[in-house]
């Protein structure tokens, strides 16, 4: 270290986002006079590291200042038996200056985005160390849930009687335990379906759910048999065809599909139409012809993509002018 050429320039003259021509700042051996450099796209210079001349982190024999090229010295200060205690628990730590840098892009201890599994005060692993959840890498697949949970095998299995796909294993977990708790996955009332506090409650997961979770793989014909729903659907036409346009519309149909676009939300009876009410919605006149009216889909970006948005609607195909409300 003591071999370093001299250049005593402060970091703190590289405030974040300035371009500093090599040559010209720092009177370095091999510099180009013509290159410009913005500090801040490497390292943010905050804070104690201000008061640093620029040989405390960089070895000028190492013209590019790069880190692949050992430009970068973060251990000159940081001794490891300082730094090794403080990083306990933190998967996938080393003890090498390309670590530092890929933590630390500001000098400063990093704030892990860590908003996809909660681990904030209140949360039950709010006070675990990273390695506890973590193994080497921080992808799912290396997760540690079954280290840290005392519960074996053959009780856990037995909780999860009738949940289609599950297996002992920590991916699995935290396919459907995203916050960090038991029970039916947080998002399944307000992002898939509605469960809790319906008919559907006391339903097995396996009932609803086939060998995956895929849309397509549900299986909600399995219990609502197709002369059940043609009663209940009596007054649902299965096509309706537009007195102007002439086009024809898919309305009920004993499909999947349908079932979900319509029930997305769970249950919908004409009855909660908002027009239904002193109007002739759900007269012999218009006849509930769902899809003839509502014919867009749901975002594809937006939550349950598969479901009809019945907040939109024409009445083109039938009449000259649109009037009514939407639904939902």
């Amino acid at each position: 270290m003591s071999a370093r050429l001299s250049f005593p320039l402060a970091l703190g003259a590289l405030g974040a986002g300035t371009a500093l021509a090599l040559a010209g700042a720092c009177g370095l051996p091999g510099g180009s006079s013509g290159a410009t450099f913005s500090h801040a796209s490497k390292f943010v210079v905050t804070g104690s590291h201000q008061a640093l001349a620029c040989a405390d982190c960089h070895d000028p024999a190492k013209p590019s200042f790069a880190l692949a090229d050992g430009g970068v010295d973060c251990l000159h200060c940081h001794a490891q038996a300082d730094v090794t205690p403080m990083h306990a628990g933190v998967g996938g730590f080393g003890y090498d200056d390309a670590s530092c840098i890929g933590c630390h892009k500001d000098g400063k201890t990093p704030q892990f985005d860590h908003t996809f599994f909660p681990i904030a005060a209140g949360a039950p692993h709010q006070n675990l160390a990273c390695a506890d959840c973590h193994g080497a890498t921080r992808a799912v697949a290396d997760l540690q849930c079954i280290t840290c949970h005392t519960h074996d095998p053959t009780t856990t299995n037995a909780a999860h009687t009738g949940v289609t796909g599950y297996s002992y294993d920590s991916p699995s977990c935290y396919g459907c335990h995203k916050d960090g708790r038991g029970g039916l996955p947080s998002n399944h009332d307000a992002e898939l379906f509605p469960v809790t506090g319906t008919p559907h409650a006391a339903i097995a997961c396996s009932q609803c759910h086939g060998a995956t979770k895929a849309l397509a793989d549900l299986q909600c014909l399995g219990c609502h048999a197709k002369t059940d729903m043609a009663t209940t659907h009596a007054a649902v036409p299965g096509s309706a065809t537009g007195r102007l346009s002439n086009k024809t519309f898919a309305n009920y149909q004993y499909v999947l599909a349908a079932c979900m676009a319509c029930h997305a939300d769970g249950g919908y009876h004409l009855s909660q139409h908002p027009s239904a009410s002193g109007t002739s919605m759900v007269s012999d006149h218009h006849r509930p012809f769902c899809l003839a009216c509502h014919q867009t889909m749901r975002p594809a970006s937006g939550v349950k993509p598969w479901g009809q948005d019945f907040k939109t609607f024409t009445c083109l195909d039938c009449h000259t002018n649109n009037s009514g409300g939407g639904g939902g």
